[in-house]
């Protein structure tokens, strides 16, 4: 009897228990993070609208949810990633085995491989207990109402959720939320199942499929740019190697912010602090070799006043907490110094190692004096791949190179083969008081001499 009792509690003791429930956050939801693990399925996940309400949605059949940083959609179990299931154990060996519940009483998931899940069957009659941690007669089972078994397509089910006005498959709507919702990527919205449950290819986060997405990531030796910022009404961005526009969603203050078809400006007014917000960038990983490209003009100038030129997180609030920023480029203006005016320019990177790195360099120039940021990501040393980069001063022109040009001086930090990605996307210009006439983003940038200036210290040539 002793030995029987034993055996109970060690049962009880390994029992596996759900992870905690996330609560739906309106920054982060305002920032484009919108998508959340459920804590005892992987095979749901919530969607969060501004209200902080949370519906509960489903993967199609055979995929679970993956969630961390770079990614929160649904995947095939393939141990392709490390972040599927956040809240079901697979990372090690002693991990195989390991059996989690399924929304239908009569399956379970068990850990098979590092990072691989598989579903099992139970036999006729048995259902899974996951107190027990085995399928047996009797089990003590809650069925989930998402059970694939037993999900029939009916127009008469209770749904919250529509398709979107624009007919495009990869996005739906829902109660409480007056725009458009991005389907997990690679999935399309059913409105039979009241959820985005339809396995689609052309379904990504850009409108690109996943073909044109890694097309545009490609190396190139001509340095084309992956994304660059048109400034007239809509923000176009034009993919040189695509040779089309991408799909970049902008959110732009509603005061402070305008273009004139050569440039966006920003101008605070009152308690306004203009920026525009790329959701494009929202989990998006970018390896190396990498290179931002950014002219900006400063019409105002407060002494030590430090201006955030860009950064890829939704606001500087704490709540945020989804988005530590990984990418800072920033200004500090330093007075007049022999009659220019003096500005510090910082930029700063996290690795995908969780390595810092920073680097700093100082150019002087006039009152309506453009510079001309050239960030890059790349090999630095043989073992190093690091942040580099120049600032040149273009004249008030913004169209020559005619002052003074300046190398990054950096701390020469490995930050590994990518930056660490955000549950945010690009804020640009916050609290500027000035114009940004260029921005591109130049992925699989293979040679950086090509941005001019960049390499060898050779003039720019713009």
């Amino acid at each position: 009897m002793k030995l029987i009792l034993l055996a109970a509690c060690v049962a009880m003791a390994s029992a596996w228990i759900p992870g905690q429930r996330q609560d739906c956050n309106k920054v982060d939801a305002d920032g484009g993070s919108i998508l959340l693990p459920h804590e005892r399925y992987c095979q749901l996940y919530y969607s969060c609208d501004v209200r902080g309400n949370q519906t509960p949605l489903w993967c199609p059949q055979g995929m679970l949810f993956a969630y961390g940083p770079g990614i929160a959609t649904c995947v095939m179990q393939d141990g392709i990633t490390t972040l599927s299931c956040p809240n079901w154990q697979c990372q090690t060996i002693q991990d195989i085995g390991r059996r989690y519940p399924d929304t239908c009483c009569g399956k379970y998931w068990e850990c098979t491989a590092i990072n691989t899940f598989s579903q099992k069957e139970c036999s006729n009659g048995f259902s899974y207990d996951v107190n027990q941690d085995r399928c047996q007669q009797g089990a003590r089972c809650e069925k989930n109402d998402f059970c694939y078994d037993d999900i029939v397509p009916s127009n008469n089910r209770e749904c919250h959720n529509s398709p979107s006005p624009s007919g495009d498959p990869c996005l739906y709507r829902s109660e409480g939320w007056e725009q458009d919702r991005q389907c997990p990527v690679g999935t399309a919205y059913d409105s039979t199942t009241c959820a985005c449950t339809q396995l689609s290819t052309a379904c990504s986060a850009s409108g690109l499929s996943v073909e044109l997405l890694l097309k545009n990531k490609e190396p190139s030796a001509q340095c084309q740019a992956s994304g660059k910022m048109g400034w007239d009404q809509s923000l176009p961005v034009f993919s040189d190697k695509l040779q089309r526009n991408v799909d970049h969603y902008f959110y732009r203050t509603p005061s402070g912010f305008t273009v004139n078809g050569r440039e966006g400006i920003f101008s605070p007014q009152g308690n306004v602090v203009p920026f525009i917000y790329d959701y494009f960038y929202n989990d998006n990983t970018l390896y190396s070799p990498l290179a931002i490209v950014m002219m900006v003009r400063f019409d105002q100038s407060q002494l030590n006043t430090v201006y955030n030129l860009l950064e890829n997180r939704w606001t500087t609030d704490q709540s945020n907490q989804h988005c530590p920023p990984t990418l800072i480029f920033s200004a500090r203006y330093e007075g007049v110094q022999f009659g220019d005016r003096s500005w510090e320019f910082t930029i700063s990177a996290v690795g995908e190692n969780s390595v810092q790195s920073t680097a700093t360099v100082k150019v002087t120039g006039g009152g309506q004096d453009y510079y001309r940021i050239v960030f890059t990501f790349g090999v630095t040393s043989p073992t190093t791949q690091g942040i580099a980069g120049s600032v040149t001063n273009y004249g008030a022109s913004g169209q020559i190179a005619s002052g003074q040009q300046n190398r990054f001086q950096s701390d020469n930090r490995n930050l590994g083969s990518a930056l660490r990605p955000t549950k945010c996307g690009f804020a640009i210009g916050r609290g500027l008081s000035g114009r940004i006439s260029e921005f591109s983003v130049h992925e699989g940038c293979s040679n950086f001499n090509a941005l001019g200036g960049q390499g060898s210290g050779g003039g720019f040539g713009k």
